[in-house]
């Protein structure tokens, strides 16, 4: 089990964290937004990682959830919801340069959960709409920008998160399959 670790993708919140993740040859590591808050200490983990085969990431949605200080603000997914998907991958493109630029090589985004009048309350801004065809169109522009940027993008979160009632960051969800055939 040589390589097991690098099957491995954690989160890391300040230097000392990444230097023992690092160490442990983990595959991946996301930035959580408390990296950011002393930024020589970012600028310091990311001279580190510098020509090291690993994935950095962070959760850089989009309006609600935007960790890096160094990307220009987006109006948030929901907005984006009603415009032309082309916004969005100029969006996307343009934000996946920023991360790239500062070493960053993955973004865990787009948000494919669907907004409900009962949604689940961690999802709001962060969704496209309630209209899956949109979502999808929306998903497929962010995916795309990200890649113009030389960014992989992962699309999240699972099937029908957005009907579970749970924060899933907090509890283990539960959806109602019942409810997902039903019009709201």
């Amino acid at each position: 089990m040589k390589n097991f670790e690098r099957l491995f993708f954690c989160g890391v919140s300040n230097l000392e964290e990444y230097q023992y993740l690092v160490n442990k040859d983990v595959g991946g590591i996301l930035l959580y937004p408390k990296i950011f808050e002393d930024q020589s200490e970012f600028f310091e983990m990311i001279y580190k990682i510098k020509g090291r085969n690993i994935l950095l990431s962070t959760d850089h949605e989009g309006g609600q959830i935007e960790v890096i200080p160094f990307v220009p603000p987006s109006p948030g997914n929901l907005l984006f919801g009603r415009v032309e998907p082309s916004y969005v991958q100029n969006y996307c493109a343009m934000a996946g340069k920023f991360m790239k630029d500062l070493g960053m090589n993955m973004v865990f985004a787009p948000v494919l959960d669907l907004l409900f009048s009962k949604t689940n309350p961690v999802i709001g801004y962060r969704s496209y709409g309630n209209d899956p065809e949109i979502v999808a169109q929306m998903g497929k522009a962010a995916i795309h920008g990200y890649k113009i940027a030389g960014l992989y993008s992962c699309a999240k979160h699972f099937p029908g998160h957005g009907r579970s009632c749970q924060d899933s960051h907090e509890d283990l969800s539960v959806i109602d399959v019942l409810c997902l055939f039903q019009k709201t």
